[in-house]
C-alpha cells in the first residue's frame, strides 16, 4: 500500500477489496486505487456525469476509472486527517477529510472516511465497520456541538465511506464491532480524526470559545449590540460606550461560569424542541437562567434591566423568541448584565 496527497487529491494505490458508498463504484469491488478529489459546486453539476470530474482532475479516460474507487469533496483535501494504530491481528489506517462549511444543503459539505487494513476482514466485519465508522463520526460531532437550525448535526447529506482489506493473510475476521478490540481501535481513530480534521479545515474545536458558538447560530455581537442599545435612552449613544460594552461582552464571554450557564440554556433549547415544548407562563427555567447570567455580571440592578429586555424583547430577542425558548433569555441576560454595567460606569 502507498498513500499520496496531490493539490486536488489524496489517492491510495494498492490492492484492495473494498466495500464502500462512494460516488464512483461504490458498493463492493476490487480496486488498485482509492482516490478523494477536491471539487467545486460546478462539477457537482447534477448535468455532469461523476465520472467526468475524476477524468479530468486525475488525467484519465472513463476505462482506467474501473479499478479505482472515488470518493469528492469540497473540502481542502490538504487539511486531511491521517492516523493509524497496531493491534494484535494487524494494522489500521484511516484517511479523513471534513467540511461542514455554511450550508448542509451544498453538496460540497461533506465527511469522507478511508479505512485500509491488512486485516482479512470478512464482508461481515467490513459492513460492522462501516456501523462503528458511523457512530463515532456522530459523536464526534455530538462533541464538538455543531448545530444546522438549531439541532446537532450527525453528519452531511453526502458523507462517504469506505473499508478496504489489502491482505488475504491471516484467520478471516467475522465481527468487529465497538465490542472487539478492533471496533474499540478504529471507533477511536475516527472519533479523534473527525475532531482534528474539521479544526484543520473549519476552526471547529471542542474549546472554541462561546461566543463563536453563538455566531454558527447567527448571533453576532453586532446584533447583541443593536438589541442592547435599542432601550438605552431611546437608542442614543456613543462609540465609546458602544465598545465598552463589546470589550465586556467579550470578555464575560470567557468566564467559565457565564459559558456553563450559556451552553446550558443552549443544551436546554434544543432538548425543548425536540420535545415540542413551547414557551408557557409555568415554564421559567428559560428566565432563571436568563436572571443568574445577569446578576453574576451586573449583580441586583441588572435583574430589573434584565425583565426590561424580556418584556420588549428588541431585535436579535425577538428573533429568538420565535425560535427558541431558552436562548432569547440566556442573551437576554447577557446583554442587561453587560448593560447595567455599562450605565454604572457613565
Amino acid at each position: 500500500m502507498k498513500f499520496n496527497s496531490y493539490k486536488n487529491y489524496l489517492e491510495i494505490t494498492g490492492s484492495f477489496k473494498v466495500l464502500s458508498s462512494a460516488p464512483l463504484n461504490g458498493g463492493f469491488c476490487e480496486c488498485n486505487k482509492i482516490v478523494n478529489i477536491n471539487v467545486d459546486g460546478s462539477q457537482c453539476s447534477n448535468d455532469k456525469p461523476i465520472s467526468d470530474s475524476f477524468t479530468e482532475i486525475l488525467d484519465l479516460n472513463e476505462t482506467n476509472l474501473d479499478s479505482i474507487v472515488g470518493f469528492m469533496t469540497g473540502a481542502d483535501v490538504s487539511k486531511f486527517y491521517q492516523g493509524s494504530a497496531d493491534i494484535d491481528i494487524g494494522t489500521v489506517h484511516i484517511w479523513i477529510t471534513a467540511g461542514i462549511g455554511s450550508s448542509l444543503e451544498k453538496d460540497t459539505n461533506t465527511i469522507n472516511i478511508i479505512l485500509v487494513t491488512d486485516i482479512n476482514l470478512s464482508q461481515t466485519a467490513m459492513a460492522n465497520l462501516f456501523i462503528v465508522i458511523t457512530e463515532a463520526k456522530s459523536n464526534a460531532l455530538r462533541y464538538l456541538e455543531i448545530t444546522h437550525d438549531g439541532d446537532l448535526i450527525t453528519g452531511t447529506p453526502t458523507d462517504a465511506i469506505a473499508v478496504a482489506k489489502n491482505s488475504k493473510k491471516g484467520d478471516i475476521v467475522k465481527y468487529s464491532g465497538v465490542a472487539t478490540p478492533l471496533g474499540k481501535t478504529v471507533y477511536s481513530l475516527v472519533e479523534k480524526g473527525v475532531i482534528e480534521a474539521l479544526e484543520k479545515q473549519e476552526g471547529y474545536s471542542v474549546n472554541r470559545p462561546i461566543l463563536h458558538k453563538l455566531k454558527e447560530k447567527e448571533i453576532k455581537i453586532e446584533d447583541m449590540t443593536e438589541a442592547a442599545f435599542s432601550l438605552y435612552e431611546g437608542g442614543q449613544y456613543s462609540e465609546t460606550e458602544k465598545k465598552a460594552f463589546q470589550n465586556l461582552l467579550k470578555q464575560k464571554c470567557k468566564d467559565e461560569n457565564i459559558k456553563s450557564l450559556i451552553e446550558s440554556g443552549m443544551y436546554l433549547g434544543r432538548r425543548a424542541k425536540i420535545q415540542n415544548k413551547k414557551d408557557q407562563a409555568y415554564i421559567v427555567a428559560d428566565e432563571l437562567i436568563g436572571m443568574e447570567i445577569a446578576q453574576y455580571i451586573g449583580g441586583r440592578n441588572a435583574l430589573f434591566n434584565f425583565v426590561r429586555y424580556d418584556k420588549e424583547k428588541p431585535g436579535i430577542l425577538k428573533k429568538l423568541d420565535n425560535n427558541d425558548i431558552f436562548l432569547d433569555d440566556v442573551i437576554g441576560g447577557l446583554i442587561a448584565g453587560c448593560m447595567t454595567r455599562v450605565y454604572e460606569q457613565k
